[in-house]
């Protein structure tokens, strides 16, 4: 494959700005020291990211719960501790989600099988011209 196109990875993931999102954070990966899993050639980081997701080397189910994961700010734990007062307050866990983490580790050893789940659009297309003024 000589260019990588938008075309190109259309294919494997079916909405445009999902396509944006997801090729922006395997780059910001990439940029961070991940290791690329096609030739950088004298490609930029974000070209790199778009071969990856075109030509499946990268399981694009990988990127949708690191996108999450990253968006994740706080969850709330069920651990109940008590104040100095006596009080109890619910403690909020900074940390990842068990279950998500455990499903994205899972996923990761997983990831040289290429598994192919159930596509679950992050994005919804618009048709531009059944919208009114």
């Amino acid at each position: 494959m000589a260019r990588v196109t938008v075309e190109d990875c259309i294919e494997k993931v079916h909405n445009r700005f999902e396509l944006v999102v997801l090729a922006s954070y395997r780059s910001r990966e990439i940029a961070n020291g991940a290791q690329m899993r096609v030739e950088k050639k004298r490609d930029k980081n974000p070209v790199v990211a778009l071969r990856e997701i075109a030509t499946e080397n990268i399981a694009v189910e990988n990127l949708r719960l690191g996108v999450v994961d990253k968006m994740q700010r706080y969850t709330k734990s069920d651990d109940i501790k008590e104040n100095e007062d006596g009080d109890n307050d619910l403690d909020l866990d900074i940390t990842m989600d068990p279950d998500f983490r455990q499903k994205m580790q899972s996923l990761q050893k997983e990831d040289s099988a290429l598994v192919k789940m159930q596509h679950v659009p992050m994005f919804e297309d618009v048709d531009l011209d059944k919208i009114e003024d």
